[in-house]
């Protein structure tokens, strides 16, 4: 963060940002299966990965039981156009590919957040602390993580909006955002979340700073 003001606020706070993730190497799709064993690592468990949302034990490898969950999902993403799909393909790069924003999460945790935006218990909202019963684990609270992934989105491609409902822009809109700054709080960063935060800039070259600065969320919606 050397040279970065990081006392400024609001959309001041979000074009320094911008700027400074511009430098980043997304990489191709399909290398996310191999590099999601090791960014997600689970550090009591040699040989698994800690699943998203609910904190299942998910092979170390690409066997078919686990996805590559786009936490920020792809169908509101699509800052090339509206009727345009960025679910990459395997050789793509690309906003669809940014390993930040990629989660290793068994194929039904993906499968209940689907598209939907992010919020407490209601209709059209997914809470992402799910409990799916034996043999799935149910552990862990996935809140903030959830919350600093997104600020991370929006403050890296600035086309993308956070909101508390979706408007005809939906197709570039995630939320919802007075949840996750509560989550952001709610759910502090730990120790898991750093080390992988680590991982990511190894291959991708540019870090989360919600992480590393967790109150920079309330500076750039203040």
């Amino acid at each position: 963060y050397q040279g970065m003001d990081l006392t400024l606020t609001g959309q001041a706070l979000r074009t320094e940002l911008v700027e400074k993730s511009s430098s980043k190497t997304l990489q191709r799709y399909g290398d996310a299966k191999t590099m999601l064993p090791y960014i997600d690592e689970n550090p009591t468990k040699p040989g698994y990965m800690v699943g998203f949302y609910d904190g299942d034990d998910l092979s170390a490898s690409w066997d078919g039981c686990w996805n590559r969950e786009h936490v920020w999902a792809c169908a509101h993403l699509r800052i090339e156009g509206k009727d345009v799909d960025v679910r990459p393909g395997e050789s793509k790069r690309g906003i669809g590919t940014d390993l930040h924003n990629l989660h290793p999460s068994c194929t039904t945790s993906n499968g209940y957040h689907s598209d939907k935006m992010f919020g407490q218990n209601q209709e059209g909202r997914f809470y992402p602390n799910v409990n799916l019963g034996f043999p799935h684990k149910g552990q862990g609270d996935f809140r903030g993580d959830v919350a600093r992934t997104v600020f991370y989105m929006y403050a890296t491609y600035p086309d993308l909006r956070l909101v508390d409902d979706y408007t005809e822009l939906s197709y570039l809109e995630m939320g919802s955002l007075k949840d996750l700054l509560e989550w952001n709080k709610l759910d502090p960063v730990d120790e898991y979340e750093s080390r992988r935060n680590d991982r990511v800039f190894s291959y991708q070259g540019n870090r989360n700073p919600f992480i590393d600065y967790p109150t920079l969320a309330e500076a750039l919606f203040a």
